[in-house]
């Protein structure tokens, strides 16, 4: 009886904590929505100034489904600016093989952002890529 108690106390505590957003993982289901689900993570960003198109290179991670159309969206200073697709196929899930993504951008911008740093273009662009 004692066990049981201490048992469903163990329970009882772990569905509070994934509840109140301490990152427990209870039962495989990620209650939080923490990090740990995401699709891909931005691995590198460039401009193409022949294109004039802002190009981001989407990393997938293991939560990623093979031959899933996934749309891929481009923030700038966190308002969303663009949206486009991306679809892994089973090999480049299986290796986490990162996707290139064009978004148009204007000639003038195009001019200015060639001259930033990756980590520059960083700080003004972000993706959020889902399903």
């Amino acid at each position: 009886m004692k066990n049981a108690v201490k048992m469903l106390s163990l329970v009882a505590l772990a569905v509070v904590a994934s509840v109140t957003g301490l990152g427990v993982n209870v039962f495989g289901v990620n209650i939080c929505g923490t990090s740990s689900n995401k699709i891909a993570t931005l691995d590198r960003i460039m401009v193409n100034s022949d294109t004039n198109s802002l190009v981001v290179a989407a990393k997938p991670t293991s939560s990623v489904r093979a031959d899933f159309t996934y749309q891929v969206d481009l923030y700038e200073r966190g308002s969303r600016r663009a949206s486009r697709t991306v679809v892994w196929s089973q090999v480049e899930a299986n290796a986490q093989q990162a996707q290139t993504v064009s978004f148009p951008i204007s000639s003038q911008e195009a001019e200015a952002y060639i001259m930033l740093t990756q980590g520059q273009l960083r700080e003004t662009f972000s993706i959020k890529v889902h399903g």
